[in-house]
């Protein structure tokens, strides 16, 4: 066997200016609102991608971004419930795995589709929260508490990618996408879901590698080692 074309791959950073939603939840006993959401939010990235297919190539991204909005959420019925107002600062790493397809046969234009595995990394909450069972009634007030109403969301993300040159090692890239969050952010009660519409500025590097099959090549016909007289 023999193969002699070389394998590219991509690595690369960018910064990213977004606008998000957060879907209120209300039902009979449970309801999420969400106000004040800080729009445009930033976001970073860094990322890897394959470059050797003729249609479709794999790539894997870090994506970090911190959302502040205010949240009113709780649950409840005639023997308790409880609930809680806060402002909310949420950091977030989402790890996004994306096939893409290129766009009219072109190796600087892609159609990126795939999901963001969501991961909550910090931030704080301020405000206050009640509980009544019954008689009983309590209440409490935090400033810069951990968020553990929240975590990481589950996402759907669709995207274009375009890179400013394709023959050449270093490129601007110009990353426009669209997610729908498919998990819920608050914990309990669940399905405060949203969407996210932003585009990534970067820059990237491409470098060859020698292909797979070409390493598997060189192993097969490597002559076996003879005896050492």
């Amino acid at each position: 066997m023999q193969c002699t074309l070389m394998a590219q791959y991509e690595l690369g950073a960018s910064l990213g200016a977004y606008q998000y939603s957060i879907v209120e939840r209300k039902e009979d006993h449970a309801q999420a609102n969400f106000d004040q959401l800080s729009t445009p939010s930033f976001n970073a990235s860094l990322f890897y991608r394959e470059r050797w297919g003729k249609v479709m190539n794999f790539g894997v991204e870090l994506q970090f971004s911190r959302k502040s909005f205010d949240a009113r959420y709780g649950d409840g019925g005639l023997g308790g419930g409880r609930g809680t107002i806060a402002h909310v600062d949420l950091d977030l790493m989402h790890l996004n795995i994306t096939p893409e397809v290129k766009l009219g046969g072109r190796d600087n234009a892609v159609l990126r589709f795939g999901f963001q595995f969501g991961f909550k990394l910090g931030g704080s909450m301020t405000g206050s929260s009640w509980a009544w069972l019954g008689a009983d009634r309590s209440s409490d007030v935090f400033v810069g508490a951990d968020p553990q109403d929240f975590k990481g969301d589950f996402r759907f993300l669709l995207g274009l990618g375009f890179r400013h040159k394709a023959d050449t090692p270093w490129g601007v890239t110009f990353d426009p996408y669209f997610s729908a969050a498919i998990g819920s952010i608050l914990k309990d009660p669940p399905g405060a879901k949203g969407t996210e519409f932003g585009l990534k500025v970067g820059c990237s590097i491409r470098r060859e590698r020698t292909p797979l099959m070409k390493l598997i090549d060189s192993k097969m016909l490597m002559p076996p080692a003879g005896p050492n007289w």
